[in-house]
């Protein structure tokens, strides 16, 4: 069984970039493991949980590696090595990763394949152009009609399609089970 199981992490690990680390992690024991706040995990090649200050990547051959900037972003690049900065990564369409070079700050893709950084975070309309928060620590999401609507805080999208961003600069939001919006410092509509 154990056999298995490192058989599976070493074919779909190395599948795995930024948009998958995430926060928190599941080890090959089941157990949930939380990075510090403003901090990314990931899963490294053995089944084991990693953490950094910054957001973590799982390179080609299972080796996690963490920014090592509070709020720091992680990209795996086309030769599967993974890039660090002190701001949000993306991989571009030739395997290219760039970082936004202000601390917390966002990144994202473009229609034409190219990284679109800024000082907050970024998102992707449906049109393919990028949008970024010009409030350091600030953030963005897509509304329902395919808009990016940022803040001064982190951004969400409510089950009604709303998007909600903490009234905080920097502050954090999440959905919750009923799909409301919950922010520190409160919830504003995006702008």
């Amino acid at each position: 069984m154990k056999m298995l199981i490192m058989i599976a992490l070493m074919i779909f690990l190395p599948l795995m970039n930024s948009a998958n680390a995430g926060r928190c992690a599941t080890d090959i024991m089941g157990q949930v493991i939380c990075a510090p706040p403003g901090g990314g995990a990931a899963v490294d090649s053995m089944g084991q949980v990693v953490t950094g200050v910054g957001a973590c990547a799982t390179d080609s051959m299972g080796q996690v590696v963490c920014s090592n900037s509070p709020g720091g972003g992680a990209a795996v690049d086309s030769m599967g090595q993974v890039v660090t900065g002190v701001g949000a990564c993306a991989t571009d369409s030739m395997g290219q990763v760039v970082c936004s070079n202000s601390p917390g700050g966002g990144a994202a893709v473009d229609s034409m394949g190219q990284v679109v950084t800024g000082v907050g975070a970024c998102a992707t309309d449906s049109m393919g152009q990028v949008v970024c928060s010009n409030s350091p620590g600030g953030g963005a999401a897509v509304d329902s009609m395919g808009q990016v609507v940022t803040g001064v805080g982190a951004c969400v999208k409510n089950d009604m399609g709303l998007v909600m961003c903490s009234a905080l600069p920097g502050g954090s939001a999440e959905i919750d089970s009923m799909g409301q919006a919950v922010c520190s410092g409160g919830c504003v509509a995006g702008q």
